[in-house]
């Protein structure tokens, strides 16, 4: 998948992408899938689009961030929706308690909406 696409947030041409059978989970020299790079971006709707096409969160990066990691270590306003999307898409718990900087308390965690939706 083109890369520049998700990471300028093209929401179009990653749709087209995606329709024409680009591999969705598919790592980069630094173990980035789109997902990742989406989330570390901020583009939440591309992350939304690419969740709701079955990426993968919890594949990790070179570095071993999974992209719910990336995501609450991003400083950006998006990030909250995006942390938000990525715990409703059955990330496992035991990704979550091998990453205690992306620990969400159960008070957090009461922030999580059925569907991803954007909180700006």
């Amino acid at each position: 998948m083109n890369e520049m696409c998700v990471h300028a947030g093209h929401l179009s041409c990653l749709t087209i992408l995606l329709e024409a059978g680009s591999s969705i989970n598919q790592q980069n020299k630094r173990g980035h899938t789109p997902l990742f790079v989406a989330v570390t971006g901020g583009h939440f709707f591309c992350v939304q689009h690419l969740i709701q096409a079955g990426a993968d969160p919890n594949i990790t990066a070179g570095d071993t961030r999974t992209a719910l990691f990336a995501a609450a270590a991003n400083p950006i306003p998006s990030s909250l929706s995006i942390v938000d999307c990525l715990l409703d898409t059955a990330t496992s718990a035991q990704q979550v308690s091998q990453q205690p900087e992306a620990h969400v308390n159960s008070s957090q965690r009461q922030l999580t909406r059925s569907q991803c939706a954007p909180v700006f």
